[in-house]
């Protein structure tokens, strides 16, 4: 057993020798041979001059041979050789939208790519009023505190082309819409069209963000009910535009300034009224002539103060129509009870502005003409001017008002203090005595743009030209005698 141990043991030294002898002899050779191709490679490198070292094994020197022959052939001796990591570069990671939030004169989110913008607008306008009555009983009746305006809302740009705008006011403990419309404008505000509750383009005052109104007030031409110019918001649609920085229009078709025409209704004494019948249609268009001629700016609709202390001269002169067809309206016929009847408004505009260096201009002309249709009954017709001859209101049931101001501000401290005048006039019936005169002053303190400011306004209402009355009996020839009274306004604003 033991000579059988010693034998395998020899036999397997025996096969392991057989095996690793070739190996190692290849081995041997192999080095050899790239030892002599080293020495051959540095030889030539020195008879060429070549500096670099030749430390290419010659597997890598064949395979690298190798590859130039295929690209040769595919592409050409002369070709430049690209290789395939520059033929095909990595895919870029897919573009995530990403919204970002910043504050320059409003608090604005939008995408990396103008995709989609945000804009949150509210604002708050605390008021104290000091109003005093120079023929009444109570000479400060109507004094104290109040919240001129609480609006909160937003507005939000897509797709390049489409915009929503919503606006709602709180007071008293509740809210209520005061706009909600869409806009679609995929000619960059070349044409553009709105849909929805919005101001009808009428004059140019009253289509002012109420943040940058230049006095706490409007015109008083723009309050008078009987000239109807406050027409609030309605529900309608029209289009609008600015052409070439030099034409400004809008032009639309709404329910009407005495409802929604949503009924039936009721008019003031308890009338009923059918329904879907009211419209109105109109709209404005201003040319700004400076800005073709390249001396000027354009000036759009907007704030009416020069806060810029622009350098160039901006003016727009503008000229507005709407023609309203109401059918809510009552007159008192002889036998004592009202009867419903309809009549039409037409009011014609012209409106001025004007900006520079500081200085601000801003004018506006109305008409009102209100007539009974020529296709009413003559019984009513006959009320019309029975009512009209009694004197029994300020103004008459029809007949052609007048209303217009003229406002100027200037900047004392370029940007921070805004000092404004204002006259304002209103005749409600031209055919009647009587007008009346609303001259008023006014100062702003910017503690921020618009953004935040204090405003301070004085205003003195005239009555002229009317027939001597009594003013506490109201027994006069003439009722629209009006009380000479002054009011007193200031207000802080904060608004984003």
């Amino acid at each position: 057993m033991k000579r059988l141990f010693q034998w395998l043991s020899i036999g397997l030294v025996a096969l392991g020798l057989i095996l690793v002898l070739p190996v190692s002899a290849y081995a041997s050779a192999q080095e050899e041979d790239e030892k002599e191709g080293d020495k051959d490679a540095e030889e030539k490198d020195a008879e060429e001059g070549d500096a670099e070292e030749g430390d290419a094994e010659e597997g890598d020197a064949e395979e690298e041979i190798a590859e130039e022959e295929e690209t040769s052939a595919l592409f050409g001796a002369d070709d430049e050789i690209v290789t395939s990591e520059e033929t095909e570069p990595e895919p870029e990671p897919e573009k995530v939208r990403v919204l970002h939030g910043e504050y320059m004169k409003s608090i604005t989110f939008s995408t990396d790519d103008g995709w989609f913008k945000f804009q949150p607008r509210g604002m708050v306008q605390p008021r104290y009023g000091l109003h005093i009555n120079g023929e009444a009983e109570d000479k400060l009746a109507g004094s104290g505190f109040s919240l001129k305006r609480a609006r909160f809302g937003f507005q939000a740009d897509m797709f390049d082309f489409a915009r929503i705008y919503l606006d709602t006011g709180w007071g008293g403990g509740y809210g209520s819409l005061v706009d909600f419309f869409v806009d679609i404008d995929p000619f960059d505000g070349m044409v553009a069209l709105r849909a929805g509750y919005f101001r009808p383009w009428f004059g140019r005052q009253l289509l002012m963000a109420t943040t940058q109104l230049q006095m706490i007030e409007y015109a008083q031409a723009w309050e008078d009910e009987w000239l109807g110019l406050d027409l609030g918001r309605d529900l309608g649609f029209g289009l609008f535009g600015m052409i070439a920085d030099t034409v400004e229009y809008g032009i639309g078709v709404w329910n009407g300034r005495e409802g929604f025409s949503l009924g039936p209704g009721y008019t003031e004494h308890f009338i009923e009224t059918p329904a879907n019948i009211d419209y109105m249609f109109g709209g404005r268009i201003a040319v700004h002539p400076l800005a073709p001629a390249g001396v000027g700016t354009t000036l759009p609709l907007g704030d009416v103060s020069d806060t810029a202390i622009s350098d160039k001269p901006a003016l727009s002169l503008g000229v507005a129509m709407l023609y309203n067809k109401r059918h809510d309206r009552d007159i008192l016929m002889p036998s004592g009870a009202y009867q419903l009847y309809y009549d039409t408004q037409l009011k014609f505009g012209v409106d001025l502005g004007f900006k520079m260096k500081g200085l601000s201009v801003l004018g506006e002309f109305f008409l009102t003409k209100v007539a009974i249709q020529d296709d009413a009954q003559q019984p009513i017709k006959d009320a019309v001017t029975a009512y009209n001859e009694s004197n029994a209101i300020p103004w008459n049931i029809d007949g052609t008002g007048i209303g217009a101001y003229g406002q100027v501000g200037y900047f004392i401290l370029p940007r921070q203090l805004e000092a404004a005048v204002r006259f304002d006039m209103v005749d409600e019936n031209m055919d009647k005595r009587g007008t009346r005169l609303f001259p008023g002053a006014g100062l702003t303190y910017y503690f921020f743009g618009n953004n935040l400011k204090a405003q301070l306004m004085y205003r003195i209402n005239v009555g002229t030209d009317y027939v001597d009355a009594d003013p506490v009996a109201g027994t006069a020839a003439d009722a629209g005698y009006i009380d000479t009274s002054h009011d007193i306004f200031l207000m802080l604003q904060a608004a984003i």
